[in-house]
């Protein structure tokens, strides 16, 4: 049994670490069945094997309960495809419960742990990036699709009106990266919002704002960023990238 044809369509670096559950997890425990044989208790029989499975990065301890969770959903999702292609006339999994995905709760700075942050990187180029993160909770994208447009400091407000992608995390099935930078609408219709400026957040843009004045008229491109907050200490932080956004000027 193989399901990868079935995720073809996925962009490169889901693609491969689909490939590499079918190959550690779901080819162990269904590639010596017909897809015609796999039953509701083959599938109930793996998802509880999957929490003393061996993981396949270098953490230690068993798999979370996400990682389970995505398990299930990818032969899932196998299975429904031989569905929709006549091979089964039903989805075994879909007699079962799926299994739980408990997300970890993420922990967020508090006001003394911001203050420091802020503090710590006030005379870089990190600083007002940062600030505006912080004070915002601003989705990453929303962050790098800002422009100068977008902020009325006369009203004290700060618009959300479009997104931008993560052109560097983009791959083309034959592992080529694409390099071309979109920008789109908000996540959802209700991402569409304002934000009061006001404080050390004014503050921090004025003067992002003043000295890209200084430097230039503000650039057209976006370089990818490193995992905007509030949560930083949840996310893995790119400082690399996120100094490169913060010097491209483009808000």
């Amino acid at each position: 049994m193989s399901g990868l044809p079935a995720l073809e369509s996925r962009r490169y670096s889901r693609f491969e670490t689909y490939k590499a559950r079918c190959e550690h997890y779901l080819l162990p425990a269904f590639g010596k069945f017909l897809i015609t044989a796999i039953t509701k208790q083959h599938v109930v029989t793996f998802t509880e094997g999957l929490k003393t499975a061996k993981r396949l990065d270098r953490k230690k301890g068993p798999l979370s309960d996400r990682t389970i969770h995505h398990l299930w959903a990818q032969l899932k999702h196998i299975l429904d495809r031989a569905v929709m292609e006549q091979i089964i006339q039903r989805n075994p999994s879909d007699l079962m419960k799926p299994p739980k995905k408990n997300m970890p709760k993420p922990s967020g700075l508090e006001v003394a742990g911001m203050v420091a942050l802020l503090k710590g990187l006030r005379d870089t180029d990190l600083y007002s990036f940062v600030a505006v993160s912080t004070f915002t909770g601003f989705r990453r994208g929303e962050l790098l699709g800002l422009t100068s447009a977008d902020i009325d400091f006369e009203n004290n407000v700060l618009q959300i009106v479009r997104a931008a992608t993560e052109p560097n995390r983009r791959r083309a099935l034959d592992g080529t990266r694409e390099h071309s930078v979109t920008t789109k609408g908000p996540k959802t219709t209700g991402s569409r919002r304002s934000h009061p400026v006001f404080g050390l957040l004014k503050d921090a843009l004025l003067e992002h704002h003043g000295s890209a004045g200084q430097q230039g008229s503000c650039s057209t491109q976006t370089r990818p960023a490193a995992p905007a907050a509030p949560c930083l200490e949840s996310h893995r932080w790119e400082r690399r990238s996120a100094r490169e956004v913060a010097t491209s000027r483009k808000w």
